[in-house]
Parts: structure tokens; C-alpha cells; sequence
């Protein structure tokens, strides 16, 4: 039971902290720390950014899409915010995280399919049949389906985050090691209960 529990709870503790790194970039915290009794709130991304330089998130319909000037937009503005590219294998350049619907989007785009039609190899191997993650214009975009929407607002049933990474996106922080512990609350010994624990931040 014990093997079962460890890995059972390895896996939900992977997901969590995947869940907490993606609150923290769009709330400011893990989800854990702003519902706890520490009197931090969600704060607004310091470096959101809206396509077409629309006023807000409620502003935007159709036609705010993910496309080519927007992906040349996405890197000029990172580069004259001084947010730092990834660096990794003497390679450098920024990691978008784009939800389905967004890379829908950049697929009908023409001047990203002919791009790909002129420099790709025209086989299979080409990354639009495969719908593999690829670089444009400085910037390796990633298909990503965990992506948080807006709350509410005209059109937000419609609307979806990206995330644009470059160097120290987010800190994240472990206070020891995941360990197994046992539950207390086991009803004179009628039940068995185990469970996993963990201090860490975002």
C-alpha cells in the first residue's frame, strides 16, 4: 500500500506544482500561499501584455489573434523591456506557451504557413504536419494546454493566456524533500491513510 501510495501521490504532487507555477505567473503566488493566512492577495502580472495594445482583457474579439505581427511584437517588446532570452546550448531565445485554439490561430496565418513551406524540409518531417513545437522569430513556440483565462469580461469565454518565458520567469522554492507521512485519523486502526508532504513556493 505503502508502494502504491508513493507513487500515486508522486504524480498528484507533480501536477500541483505544475498548477502553482502557472498561478504564480498569472496571480503573483502559488494558489496554495494566497489562500492560506499570510494576507497575500493575487496581484496583476507586472509585465502583461495584450495583443493589438488593446485596453484590456474584455476589449478583445475577433481579430485578436496569435498570428506573425504578433509574435514580431511579442519579441521586440520583451527585448526594449529588458526581459532576458533563454540561454541554453549557446542557443538563445525566448519560450512561448500557447494554448490550442492560439496555435489554431497561427496555423491559418499565411505568412507562417509560407515561411514553413519555403524554409522547411517539404516532407513529412515539415514541423506544421507534425504540429511540432517550433522557432519563429527568436521565439520557440510550444503547444500548452494548461493555459488560465480570464474570470469573466465580454468575450472571456473566448479568450486564452499565452506565456511568453525568458531568463528568472519565476522563482521556485522547496523548503526539504517530498516525504510520505502517515494519516492520524485512522479510526482505532480501522482505516489506513497515507499522504505526501511538502513545503515550496512560487
Amino acid at each position: 500500500m505503502d508502494q502504491q501510495a508513493k507513487e500515486a501521490l508522486g504524480d498528484w504532487l507533480t501536477d500541483q506544482k505544475e498548477e502553482s507555477i502557472i498561478d504564480a505567473f498569472v496571480d503573483g503566488n502559488a494558489a496554495h500561499v494566497i489562500k492560506s493566512q499570510t494576507g497575500v492577495s493575487t496581484a496583476a502580472h507586472p509585465n502583461k501584455y495584450i495583443t493589438n495594445s488593446e485596453a484590456n482583457d474584455a476589449a478583445l474579439a475577433a481579430g485578436d489573434e496569435l498570428d506573425t505581427d504578433e509574435l514580431r511584437r511579442m519579441y521586440a517588446w520583451a527585448r526594449t523591456n529588458n526581459i532576458n532570452p533563454l540561454r541554453a546550448d549557446g542557443v538563445e531565445g525566448y519560450v512561448l506557451l500557447a494554448p490550442v485554439f492560439a496555435i489554431n490561430d497561427l496555423h491559418e496565418d499565411a505568412v507562417y504557413r509560407s515561411s514553413f513551406e519555403n524554409a522547411a524540409p517539404r516532407s513529412e518531417s515539415n514541423t506544421l504536419f507534425g504540429r511540432a513545437d517550433h522557432k519563429y522569430e527568436g521565439i520557440y513556440i510550444h503547444e500548452y494546454n494548461r493555459i488560465r483565462q480570464p474570470s469573466a469580461g465580454a468575450n472571456a469565454a473566448s479568450v486564452h493566456y499565452c506565456m511568453l518565458l525568458g531568463a528568472s520567469a519565476l522563482v521556485f522554492g522547496n523548503a526539504g524533500k517530498p516525504r510520505l507521512v502517515r494519516r492520524k485519523e485512522d479510526e482505532y486502526e480501522d482505516r489506513y491513510g497515507v499522504g505526501i508532504k511538502l513545503v515550496f513556493g512560487c
